[in-house]
């Protein structure tokens, strides 16, 4: 009998033969699992709780405790309120308020707003958890509300102290939000892939983007920087467009597609000074190595070979440039690894945040602005297929088997051979469309857009926003 016909088959390393659990990737597309990635599923990567939403009031999500003497102070929860009583006395006591399930932002300018009602002079104080509040606290709340300014620490706490004379209060909100809105103009900006989008007509194509609402344009390098592409330029600088150039390819995290890289970005940096170009034009890149055949089998060696092609490139460019990164990107060790490899040659972040909850976009970001890096957050507003990841178990029949070398999957069941071992599905995950692209209510992109930029200016290297899949509408 002939050998079953495999339906997808990839690399692997060796020793994966040995895992417990096997994690399938890919997309759905019209009924039909398309696998593109594996993943030993004890092996994903750092998990980090999610970031405490910002802007809204987040007190029904603390753990309040009381401390000091008992018998001085008692709380109790009312609905997503929390009432504090205070006894008359000099003993140190009150309330503590912390987060543990969720993690607080990092390097972010931002302040605490509490409001309720109480009838006396409460002290209150960021510390770290476990620290004592010092003697002179950060604020006294009397009346109805209270401001303070955030402290960053890994694990904040707010202490609310009694008083020496007692006080009842009713807290009905904390919440923690940016400090002043900037009034600096944010970036807006999109992909531009398609040399035939502009080409045919570069000053009616400038003047469209504009209408649009983009303040930036990152514009896939030309095959040929002709004519054509100087109007470009000149329409866009007319009318406030930035021009960025884009280059990109999973291949340019491979030695033999650095080398043609290297290459052709050193004939644009000749082509830049000898055109005359804008002073500060950017290169920006978009390098996926998990795009890669072998990605999934070697992580590790993609995000190396990733680090290596930014530093060359920057190089080669004549200087730090911008790079477009996948959110998950720092949860996996090799990729954050790679981030701190490359800092020195990266200027900005244009971080893909492909999310359609605003609390997810955020959470998604938020890591990236910690490296003391410009940063803008992109969202997704194309057609994307369905995302699916199907798990699957060691067993003693299974339709996805491994040996030393490569995994495949097979339509049906399979024996396990001498040297191999074979998992069955157990679980399927598919991720709606909705939850990762925008497409079709680009309204309630502009919507999100609107609702998150105040909250992303409490990080002060936020630069602007960019929309990926946006189709641009050309006159005539």
């Amino acid at each position: 009998m002939a050998e079953a016909q495999a339906i997808w088959e990839a690399p692997v390393v060796k020793g994966w033969r040995e895992a417990e659990s096997i994690d399938v990737h890919g997309t759905m597309n019209d009924g039909i699992f398309r696998p593109d990635a594996i993943a030993i599923t004890e092996f994903h990567g750092v998990t980090a709780p999610a970031l405490v939403p910002l802007g809204e009031n987040i007190l029904g999500l603390a753990q309040p405790r009381p401390f000091g003497v008992e018998e001085r102070v008692v709380i109790r929860k009312d609905g997503g309120q929390v009432v504090m009583d205070c006894k008359p006395g000099r003993s140190p006591a009150g309330l503590i308020l912390r987060w543990p399930d969720f993690r607080l932002p990092t390097s972010y300018q931002g302040q605490w707003l509490l409001k309720g009602h109480n009838d006396g002079k409460i002290a209150v104080t960021p510390v770290k958890a476990g620290q004592d509040a010092p003697a002179v606290p950060a604020g006294y709340w009397k009346g109805e509300a209270l401001s303070l300014a955030f402290t960053e620490h890994e694990d904040q706490a707010l202490v609310l102290a009694c008083p020496v004379e007692g006080a009842s209060a009713l807290l009905q909100s904390v919440t923690l939000a940016p400090a002043e809105s900037s009034t600096s103009v944010l970036a807006r900006g999109t992909w531009i892939w398609r040399e035939e989008d502009w080409r045919p007509d570069p000053e009616d194509f400038a003047g469209a983007a504009a209408a649009a609402g983009f303040t930036e344009l990152a514009v896939q390098v030309p095959a040929k920087a002709d004519a054509a592409f100087a109007r470009l330029i000149g329409a866009l600088e007319q009318r406030g467009v930035e021009l960025r150039l884009l280059d990109g390819d999973p291949s340019m995290a491979t030695p033999d597609g650095l080398k043609r890289a290297v290459a052709r970005i050193s004939h644009l940096r000749s082509w830049k000074v000898r055109h005359g170009a804008p002073q500060g034009l950017m290169l920006e890149l978009d390098i996926e190595p998990y795009g890669l055949s072998g990605f999934a089998a070697d992580p590790e060696r993609g995000w190396r070979g990733w680090a290596v092609a930014v530093q060359a490139l920057a190089a080669a460019w004549g200087g730090p440039v911008a790079v477009d990164v996948p959110w998950w990107m720092q949860k996996s060790p090799a990729g954050a690894a790679a981030v701190r490899a490359a800092s020195s040659a990266i200027r900005e972040f244009v971080v893909m945040a492909y999310r359609t909850d605003p609390h997810l976009i955020l959470d998604a970001a938020e890591p990236w602005f910690g490296h003391g890096k410009a940063v803008q957050v992109a969202v997704e507003t194309g057609s994307v297929a369905p995302e699916v990841t199907q798990t699957y178990r060691r067993a003693s029949r299974g339709t996805l088997r491994l040996n030393d070398s490569s995994v495949a999957l097979f339509p049906a069941a399979q024996d396990v051979e001498p040297g191999e071992a074979v998992y069955a599905l157990q679980a399927q995950t598919i991720t709606d469309p909705a939850r990762v692209s925008f497409h079709g209510v680009e309204d309630r992109a502009a919507e999100v857009e609107r609702q998150l930029s105040p909250i992303l200016r409490g990080w002060s290297n936020f630069r602007g926003f960019r929309l990926h899949g946006w189709q641009l509408k050309v006159a005539g």
